[in-house]
């Protein structure tokens, strides 16, 4: 895990030592901090032992944190004008939906794994939007056992890291999600994809071309995965015990026409879209080898036409987007990013057009809709580290 000087654009250090004295009266021991992330191409692959293309972006979770001798977690986000609220760690009793039982989460993974699990007082500052397709909770995931780890002064693989958080996400919401989030807010570099195949657990970074950039817009949907994920999850299990194989990795187009028959048809849709977007995969690298750009942004648009039609997680707002993307010439590939059923549309674009494309993007959306949208330049960014 990084250790970097306590010095980062876009956080305000000295301010956020002084709310975390002011709410539980000491300094904090450790401040750290994760990303969210990108899904580039590779939709829903994760938990299918398939191939994803992702990245960190500059957008981070803060998490600032100190020991307690007593056996509780006492929890404020700057998010909500609120005091810090304290929880037992020895019973996870907590409403559903509220932001704390990601953090408990946590701590319940790790007590589960036979870590002594110490008080703790925390204090979290996200600059990820919530519910916009670039994992606000992986961020606060990530940064919150990061923290953990430093004040526990304990060490944990990358990928253990993650399935604590995949954990902790469960718990929180109920969505039987890959690992593709946690992961890539871990091993993000800037300027750098990451390649993840989610069978042998290899990762490969590969260089984002210089000069592109990807223009990211909400499509005012706010998502609820958990039963539309879940309900995918099984099509995508259905297919592959149809087909006597253990994870649709090792299922070919033809493989699954020979055995098309026997899948119901839904069921079929779903897994032609994994066998499909794990080749796009594998196309993309090779693409982006030779900088064919062009070529990279089509994998984009078929990624989204095999969203609204074969896996149905797409939803109109975010087809609208991809719709206007395909007519603007500066754009070469638009897809949705993350889960579906709402969140964000990324658009590729050249760096020197980026902001004058989003600015059209939301002036044409807003004759449709005036809703306000949020839209960002995303950069590329490193994943998660402690500061000293």
């Amino acid at each position: 895990m990084q250790t970097k000087a306590l010095t980062h654009l876009g956080i305000d250090f000295k301010t956020l030592k002084a709310r975390f004295e002011q709410s539980f009266g000491v300094a904090p021991d450790v401040i750290a901090s994760a990303p969210g992330r990108l899904e580039v191409l590779g939709n829903h692959t994760d938990y299918n032992a398939g191939l994803t293309l992702s990245c960190a972006v500059g957008f981070r979770c803060y998490a600032a944190a100190t020991r307690l001798v007593n056996p509780v977690a006492k929890l404020q986000s700057t998010a909500f004008d609120t005091p810090a609220e304290s929880f037992s760690l020895d019973q996870l009793d907590i409403e559903e939906g509220h932001w704390a039982r990601y953090v408990l989460g946590l701590a319940d993974a790790l007590k589960r794994r036979g870590y002594d699990v110490p008080g703790f007082a925390m204090l979290v500052d996200s600059q990820v939007p919530q519910s916009a397709g670039v994992s606000s909770s992986a961020a606060l995931e990530m940064a919150a056992l990061t923290a953990m780890i430093n004040l526990m002064d304990i060490n944990i693989a990358i990928n253990e890291m993650a399935q604590i958080g995949q954990e902790s996400e469960s718990l929180a919401v109920g969505a039987q999600t890959g690992l593709l989030d946690q992961l890539t807010s871990l091993l993000g570099q800037r300027d750098q994809f990451i390649k993840i195949d989610f069978q042998s657990m290899v990762t490969q970074t590969i260089p984002a071309p210089a000069g592109w950039c990807f223009v990211a817009v909400d499509s005012g949907v706010k998502h609820d995965l958990t039963k539309e994920y879940n309900a995918r999850r099984s099509s995508c299990e259905a297919a592959a015990r149809a087909m006597g194989i253990e994870s649709l990795r090792k299922a070919t187009i033809d493989t699954l026409d020979s055995s098309s028959i026997e899948i119901e048809e839904e069921d079929y849709r779903c897994a032609r879209h994994i066998i499909e977007e794990n080749q796009r995969v594998r196309d993309a690298v090779s693409i982006l080898g030779s900088q064919r750009m062009y070529d990279f942004g089509q994998l984009l648009f078929d990624s989204h036409q095999s969203s609204q039609s074969n896996f149905k997680n797409s939803c109109p707002e975010l087809d609208e987007l991809v719709a206007i993307a395909e007519k603007d010439e500066r754009c070469i590939g638009a897809r949705l990013s993350g889960g579906g059923f709402g969140g964000i549309c990324i658009n590729l674009v050249q760096t020197k057009y980026a902001e004058d494309y989003r600015m059209s993007l939301l002036r044409a959306l807003n004759r449709r809709n005036p809703a306000s949208r949020w839209s960002a330049i995303c950069e590329i960014g490193d994943g998660a580290c402690s500061y000293e």
